[in-house]
Parts: structure tokens; C-alpha cells; sequence
């Protein structure tokens, strides 16, 4: 039998659900209720303080079936295939292991095509301070 690591099986899965963080809740719903929501957002802090979590619960917000919302129903396909980490058109990307320059690049491609079932598509970059000096000049290309 195989187990679910236990920072994935109590991840929050709404905005309300996110500890500690209440700057970030309410910035985030913010952008979400009056529909100016940015083109990028960056998420920073120390490990484990939900960096990943945020990004992953607005990506469900703003793709849930039910429409945008601050709180993602949890059920429909978008969601289930979001938390799960299988959404075609949110992608999360470990900046550790993914971080060269042609690497930036073939993300700059996938960012250039429409999403394919989602409202908006993601690319959540993790470990960004990994990449390499010529990998993160690409990424701040691709955010210009």
C-alpha cells in the first residue's frame, strides 16, 4: 500500500485554509473578487511556509469548473488534476533540476500556446534561486 506524504495529504485546498499567511489570502482575494488579477505573481519565504500551496490554490481558483471563485470546489476534473499535480496547463517545475537556458526555453514555448482546458494557464517555477545565471536571465526574459 502506498502511502501520500503528509505535507500532500494536508495541504490546504482553499485561501481560507491558508495559515499564517493573511497578507497573502487577502491580496490574492483581492485580485480574485475584482478581476484584476496580474500577469505574475511571486511567492517568497522560507521552506515550508506555503509557497507552492498558494500558487497551486489560485491556479484552482481561477480554473475551477465552477467558475472563478475563492474557493475552488475540490471535484471537478480542473481541481482533482491541479492538486494532483496532472493539469496539462499548470505546470510545476523544479527549478533544481530544470535549470538551464535551454530549459527556460522550452518553457518559453509552452507559455506561447493557449491553454488547452483551463481558463488560464500556470507554470509554477520552484526552487527558482537554483537556476543558473543564464537560466534565470531567461526567465526574467520570459516574464518581461
Amino acid at each position: 500500500m502506498i502511502s501520500e506524504p503528509l505535507m500532500n495529504k494536508y495541504r490546504p485546498r482553499k485561501l481560507a485554509d491558508i495559515i499564517g499567511q493573511d497578507h497573502i489570502v487577502q491580496t490574492l482575494s483581492n485580485g480574485l473578487t475584482s478581476g484584476e488579477m496580474h500577469q505574475t505573481y511571486i511567492f517568497s519565504g522560507s521552506y515550508g511556509c506555503g509557497k507552492t500551496s498558494c500558487a497551486r490554490i489560485l491556479a484552482a481558483c481561477e480554473n475551477c469548473e465552477k467558475g472563478i471563485t475563492l474557493e475552488p470546489c475540490g471535484e471537478c476534473k480542473m481541481c482533482k488534476e491541479i492538486f494532483a499535480g496532472e493539469a496539462a496547463d499548470v505546470r510545476e517545475i523544479n527549478a533544481a533540476s530544470t535549470r538551464g537556458v535551454d530549459d527556460m526555453r522550452n518553457l518559453q514555448d509552452y507559455v506561447n500556446i493557449r491553454p488547452l482546458e483551463a481558463r488560464v494557464k500556470y507554470v509554477i517555477l520552484d526552487e527558482v534561486h537554483s537556476l543558473s545565471r543564464e537560466g534565470a536571465e531567461s526567465a526574467l526574459k520570459m516574464l518581461e
